[in-house]
């Protein structure tokens, strides 16, 4: 069965609603607004993965380029969180978070190696973003 029929099936406006919880919970769940934003978000969609309603992401961040897939387990009360390349392929995946904790997850599957020191993070984030934007990285 293709996303599209289990849109249907489980309905348009559902999936639409718990995308947008999702969402809603994404950005309360950390501390500045702005690490959602160093994740290089462009883009953020309701979807039905693995079975389940989803947010998905689009996102180039330093840890993870491509696709992310927040879904809704309901039978559990937990999301499951599954990053894929641009072919669809999971590279990572964390079948256990909860909505306090959803932000910080996701910015550790994405953005940021905690086991990292500041100032290492902000050596690689830099170099990340001037390659990004096509400077000569030194």
């Amino acid at each position: 069965m293709n996303n599209t029929a289990l849109v249907n099936e489980l309905s348009a406006a559902y999936v639409n609603e718990v995308a947008k919880t999702i969402n809603a919970q994404m950005f309360a769940s950390v501390e500045n607004k702005f690490v959602v934003w160093s994740w290089g978000l462009s883009r953020r969609f309701a979807t039905v993965y693995n079975n389940m309603p989803a947010l998905g992401l689009r996102v180039s961040g330093l840890l993870h380029k491509g696709y992310v897939y927040i879904c809704y387990n309901e039978g559990r009360d937990v999301y499951e969180v599954y990053c894929t390349n641009l072919k669809g392929a999971v590279k990572k995946s964390n079948n256990e978070v909860y909505c306090d904790n959803l932000g910080f997850v996701l910015d550790g599957m994405i953005e940021r190696d905690y086991g990292m020191s500041d100032e290492t993070y902000k050596g690689k984030a830099l170099r990340d973003s001037a390659k990004k934007m096509g400077m000569k990285v030194i």
